[in-house]
């Protein structure tokens, strides 16, 4: 298969696993909310935070295992590949261990002494955090295996088995409402159970599939290997740090300020924003092993080419689906949940901000990461990132809704956004009039057309329902006329006019 064709197939694929995810997650957490409540639904969301915390690092080293396996296939050193994935699985193992224990410890003192809950709660959440433990311990070992799948490009499979993970989820969401033993228990071993399943599954898979997945304990420590992976980690850490305090400090400053209620409703934004993100991140998952394996072939000109691709049509994704989510997001939300925690909307909204924003620059942070050069790129980014929590803080101390922490959310992802794009045009001498000029500009055209015909059709007089329906129609069909005649370069016109040609013949034949 040629390498536009596999990136199409991956492509196609990743979208199907998304769309597939998405549907299931959108019913489960209706169903896992209504079992729970707004009380325990929070409680889980703040411990799996906790959890989160403790098992960034082993994420961070992610990153750098798969760069280097990607790098190492580009370069055609298969017998190098081997030694990578041999010392980033002892590396894992390691840390996985030591994360853990630490977390078993740090988790349960947080839990008994800092954490906003019920009293009569707190045992449930000790063991609630000893089920997350469990399964993150198998997630961080499974690491170098889904590493590996990535870099082969074998993203079918991972979507397949992600869109397992999604039905199992879906049944265990189901049978919630039949179990008369305590929901917050139960829904919490459930969800260790079937992660740490999957992992199980997917080291199987890898061990069978790939000869460089064999563990070979005299490759284990390398020590230029080990410096190598930990080197680029090092750096990429300032990244992930800042995410990690961003995302899972949020759920804790929220908890320490508002309570667990407050924590459902960040619980349903994250929901919410992940559900679009996987639909957004499907080009960028399949187009991060070819920047990488194209820069170790020396075709930098193709890596660039893909990293502005995924800038723009990253943001075009997100666009046709969060500006109508936005604007009736309180329809949404009560149709979905029935009765959404309070301030839900607001949080929503906010969240899917912060993705746009995000998405301007995406492919950017993939083409640094791709180079290699990324110390003072992730010192710059991730630094900003760090901000958000103390921002978030003084926001409240100013007297600021619970909120507020959102807004910082949104701020800094906006200045560090403006980083990668200073140092893409930096590291790879590109200009930023080119970014303004085939992302931001033509993706601001495409918001403003989309938001202003469905703001309009919210006023239509006609009920709820089709209302709702009117303004999808409203920003879908006004984002892509516009998207057609500005965001699009007449090649790519060309080229979808001619993909629409072929479909419609195809048809016609059979």
């Amino acid at each position: 298969m040629s390498r536009s064709k596999q990136l199409a197939f991956n492509t196609g694929a990743i979208y199907a696993r998304s769309f597939v995810t998405t549907i299931l997650t959108l019913f489960s957490s209706r169903w896992v909310l209504q079992a729970l409540g707004a009380e325990d639904y929070g409680i889980y969301s703040a411990i799996a935070s906790i959890t989160f915390i403790f098992t960034f690092l082993n994420g961070v080293l992610a990153g750098s295992v798969a760069r280097h396996f990607a790098y190492g296939i580009g370069e055609g050193k298969l017998g190098e590949v081997r030694g990578w994935f041999n010392t980033a699985f002892s590396l894992h193992f390691i840390t996985a261990c030591i994360l853990v224990t630490a977390g078993w410890f740090l988790g349960h003192w947080y839990i008994e002494h800092c954490m906003n809950m019920a009293h009569d709660r707190m045992l449930v959440g000790g063991t609630i955090m000893n089920y997350c433990l469990i399964s993150a311990f198998f997630t961080m070992v499974a690491i170098p295996y889904t590493a590996m799948f990535t870099a082969k490009q074998r993203i079918s499979e991972l979507s397949l088995i992600g869109a397992g993970q999604s039905v199992l989820i879906f049944v265990l969401a189901c049978s919630l409402s039949y179990i008369s033993q305590d929901h917050l228990k139960v829904y919490a071993f459930g969800m260790s159970a079937i992660i740490t399943l999957i992992q199980c599954a997917l080291i199987v898979r890898g061990t069978l599939l790939y000869p460089e997945c064999r563990i070979c304990s005299s490759e284990w420590f390398c020590a230029n290997r080990t410096w190598e992976v930990l080197r680029f980690a090092g750096w990429t850490m300032f990244g992930g740090l800042g995410v990690c305090l961003r995302d899972s400090g949020a759920a804790l400053l929220l908890n320490s300020h508002s309570g667990p209620r407050v924590n459902a409703a960040y619980g349903i934004a994250y929901q919410v924003s992940q559900a679009t993100n996987q639909l957004a991140t499907a080009l960028l998952s399949a187009l991060a092993p070819e920047m990488t394996t194209a820069e170790g072939r020396g075709e930098r000109e193709r890596m660039l080419r893909l990293a502005q691709q995924m800038n723009k049509y990253g943001t075009l994704v997100v666009l046709f689906f969060a500006i109508p989510l936005m604007l009736q997001m309180e329809f949404v939300l009560t149709a979905w949940l029935s009765e959404p925690p309070e301030q839900a909307a607001v949080f929503c909204r906010i969240i899917l901000m912060v993705f746009l924003v995000d998405r301007l620059s995406a492919g950017y942070m993939l083409a640094v990461n791709a180079y290699g050069r990324i110390a003072a790129y992730q010192a710059t980014v991730g630094g900003v990132l760090l901000f958000t929590l103390p921002l978030g803080w003084y926001l409240l101390h100013l007297g600021a809704p619970a909120s507020g922490v959102l807004w910082a959310f949104l701020i800094t992802g906006f200045l560090s956004s403006m980083g990668r794009v200073f140092w893409a045009c930096r590291l790879f001498r590109t200009s930023a009039r080119s970014w303004l000029c085939n992302t931001l500009i033509p993706c601001v055209k495409v918001a403003i057309a989309a938001t202003t015909t469905g703001a309009i059709s919210i006023y239509l007089p006609f009920g709820k329902q089709i209302v709702f329906l009117l303004t999808i129609i409203a920003t879908v069909t006004a984002g892509a006329i516009t998207a057609w005649c500005y965001a699009l370069t007449s090649e790519e016109r060309h080229w979808l006019a001619g993909l629409f040609a072929r479909s419609v013949v195809t048809v016609h034949r059979k």
